[in-house]
């Protein structure tokens, strides 16, 4: 999952490319807050994982059984 979240922000970062619809570029800033939101998601997804890693890995050290 960690793979995952990681692929996601090279992602992000190698897609930077202007768009253009109808014959219009968009804006700069557009993209540029697309971006930065795409970074953001994966940036939670990453932190999402950790946290459910960490808490496996706490029901593990206490003995519970574990949830798929």
């Amino acid at each position: 999952m960690i793979l995952m979240a990681a692929s996601l922000m090279a992602v992000s970062a190698l897609s930077e490319a202007k768009v253009q619809g109808s014959g219009v570029a968009i804006a700069d800033a557009t993209l540029l807050h697309a971006r930065v939101e795409r970074e953001h998601r994966a940036q939670a997804l990453v932190h999402r994982a950790a946290a459910s890693h960490a808490a496996q890995a706490a029901r593990q050290a206490e003995g519970a059984p574990q949830h798929s």
